[in-house]
C-alpha cells in the first residue's frame, strides 16, 4: 500500500487501492497494528482504499454475549468430521472485566480453568490439545483478549461434534464479549444462542479510514437486498459498517488465465466482486 501511494505521488496522480484480503482475528475496532498502519497512510488528498467486507455473514464465525457475575456463559461451537487443521478463535472483552476460561470437548470432560496470565497448553482426554493465551490490557485498545488454538495433538483429527468454552467473570463491570473463528479450509461454526451474524466484517475492513463494501443483489432471487453471505457490521466499537454495498452477486467478469478454464469469462459472487 505504501509503495502504491508513493508511486502515485511520484506521478502526481490520484489513486484508489482495491483489496480483497481479510482476517477474522483481531479486536474488530480499528485498533490493530495493521489497521492503524493503513489509517496512517490514508486520509490525505487523492488517496482512497476499498476493502471487501468479507463473505462470512452466514458462516456463523462470530459469537456475542454478556457475562454476569457468578453466572458462567457456555458458548457452543461445532467441529466438522475429519478436520486435521487447527481451529483458532479470538475472544475480546472490556478492559475493566476479568474472565476465567475453560473448554469442554464433545461429551466432556471440562478442562482446567485458565485465568489471565501466562500462556498455557491444555491436553484433553481425546488427545487434542488447546493453546490458550489469556491476557489483559492490550496495548492498542486497553481491552482483554483470550486467544486459543485447538490442535489434533496425539489424535489423528480434531474430535468432531459440539464443543464449548465457558467464560466465568471474576470481575464484571461491562460483561460483553465477542468471539471470532479464524478462516481456513475446514472451519468450526458457533451454534446456539450466542451465534451472531453481526460484527463479521474481516480486518482490515474495520479500519477507520477504509471504505468497506458489502454485496448488494441486482440479479436473480433476492432483488433488491443484501446478499446472505455478505459480512455485516457494525464494528466492535459501534461504528456503522460496511460503508457501501455494490453489486456482488451473479457478476460476470474475465477469468484469470491461471485457472485454466475453457471459458474466458466466469460468473462469480462475493464481496470481492462488489469491492471493485
Amino acid at each position: 500500500v505504501s509503495y502504491i501511494f508513493q508511486r502515485a505521488a511520484a506521478l502526481n496522480r490520484p489513486v484508489v487501492i482495491n483489496q480483497s484480503q481479510g482476517d477474522n482475528l483481531g479486536p474488530h475496532d480499528g485498533t490493530s497494528l495493521l489497521e492503524r498502519g493503513l489509517d496512517n497512510l490514508l486520509g490525505g488528498p487523492g488517496r482512497a482504499m476499498v476493502k471487501s467486507a468479507g463473505n462470512a455473514g452466514a458462516d456463523r464465525i462470530h459469537a456475542q454475549g454478556t457475562v454476569a457475575p457468578g453466572v458462567p456463559q457456555i458458548v457452543q461451537f461445532g467441529v466438522v468430521p475429519q478436520d486435521t487443521t487447527p481451529e483458532t478463535m479470538d475472544i475480546w472483552y472490556e478492559g475493566t472485566d476479568r474472565f476465567d476460561f475453560r473448554i469442554t470437548e464433545p461429551g466432556g470432560p471440562t478442562s482446567a480453568t485458565v485465568s489471565p496470565g501466562s500462556p498455557t497448553t491444555l491436553t484433553l482426554g481425546n488427545g487434542n490439545s488447546v493453546f490458550v493465551d489469556s491476557r489483559v490490557n492490550d496495548p492498542n485498545n486497553g481491552d482483554n483478549r483470550i486467544f486459543l488454538t485447538i490442535a489434533r495433538g496425539t489424535a489423528p483429527t480434531l474430535e468432531a461434534g459440539t464443543w464449548s468454552f465457558t467464560l466465568v467473570g471474576t470481575t464484571v463491570v461491562n460483561g460483553r464479549f465477542d468471539a471470532w473463528i479464524q478462516r481456513g479450509q475446514a472451519i468450526a461454526a458457533f451454534v446456539g444462542a450466542h451465534q451472531n451474524p453481526d460484527n463479521t466484517i474481516s480486518t482490515p475492513g474495520t479500519a477507520v479510514k477504509m471504505i468497506t463494501a458489502g454485496s448488494y443483489i441486482t440479479r436473480g432471487a433476492g432483488v433488491p437486498g443484501i446478499s446472505a453471505f455478505s459480512s455485516r457490521g457494525p464494528t466492535r466499537d459501534g461504528r456503522p459498517a460496511p460503508d457501501v454495498a455494490a453489486p456482488g452477486q451473479f457478476i460476470m467478469s474475465a477469468a484469470a488465465s491461471v485457472l485454466g478454464l475453457a471459458d474466458a469469462y466466469q460468473l462469480m459472487q462475493g464481496t470481492s466482486m462488489a469491492a471493485p
